[in-house]
């Protein structure tokens, strides 16, 4: 933390909206305004940290264990700690993080789409951490998924009710109060794109494993989708290395509109779209 080259910022940056809702007197009232407050903070955790010099996230982790959030939440902000602390290179603080995060995301109720999220966005930050995590949790999510009765996967808001288990006295729970966050982070097709990157084969044997036709669909073609574009960023390479990728994207090519014609899915997806 000495280092003259890192910006040293505490996190949250601004307390001032929540110094004003303290004021509000009905307990319930309060508690979901605060909340509401500190699950949008840790929304923002990754553009406030945007800055690569920014390394501060034990701020972060402090805000975490004190912040009157749902598990969903703090799974959500200890997975961009993680990320956070991968800047000061300490593989084991970020290897902690994570497991934080994921003991969290555990604690969110079966079958509800706040416990897809937190899979979902823990899966994203391990895609860049560890890979064979990533894989790992990604298991994780699409049982969580299949679990989600009519979930499509292409949802981007989330209905998020306040812990009344962490108020002390009697609380009722008819009088809490839901809110809704929205990010693309909460986006299915983007973490099988994501995760596509790092392995075709295994992004599709994963896609296969959703139980919902809609979110098969979806995720097989961000897959397919993340495979053209970076055949059209491959475009820009020397010569030389080109022709070879160009084989193995229309090996990928072949295989994606193989696995479609398998999943009969071909008649809602083009030919133009994967080829």
């Amino acid at each position: 933390m000495s280092s003259s080259s890192t910006t040293r910022a505490s996190f949250p940056r601004d307390s001032s909206e929540r110094e004003n809702h303290h004021n509000i007197s009905d307990l319930n009232t309060r508690r979901a305004a605060l909340s509401f407050i500190a699950v949008n903070e840790i929304a923002d955790i990754t553009r406030a940290y945007a800055d690569d010099k920014e390394d501060d996230y034990e701020s972060i982790v402090k805000f975490l264990v004190a912040a009157d959030v749902p598990p969903f939440a703090r799974a959500w902000g200890y997975a961009q700690a993680a990320e956070i602390a991968a800047r000061k290179k300490d593989s084991q603080r970020v290897a902690e993080l994570l497991t934080e995060a994921e003991h969290n995301a555990a604690r969110v109720d079966d079958g509800t789409r706040q416990r897809v999220a937190a899979y979902e966005v823990i899966v994203d930050a391990a895609s860049r951490l560890d890979a064979p995590r990533a894989w790992a949790l990604l298991s994780e999510l699409v049982k969580a998924a299949n679990d989600v009765e009519d979930y499509a996967g292409d949802e981007t808001s989330l209905e998020i009710e306040p812990d009344a288990a962490s108020i002390t006295g009697s609380i009722d729970d008819e009088d809490s109060q839901p809110f809704t966050i929205t990010t693309e982070a909460f986006r299915l097709d983007k973490i099988f794109a994501t995760m596509a990157l790092l392995d075709f084969d295994r992004a599709i044997m994963a896609a296969h494993a959703l139980d919902g036709k809609t979110p098969q669909a979806s995720a097989n073609i961000a897959i397919a989708r993340a495979m053209l574009e970076t055949k059209s960023s491959n475009k820009t390479q020397p010569q030389r290395h080109r022709r070879h990728r160009e084989i193995k994207t229309m090996s990928s090519r072949l295989s994606i509109y193989s696995f479609f014609s398998s999943a009969r899915l071909c008649a809602s997806v083009p030919l133009w779209l994967i080829l």
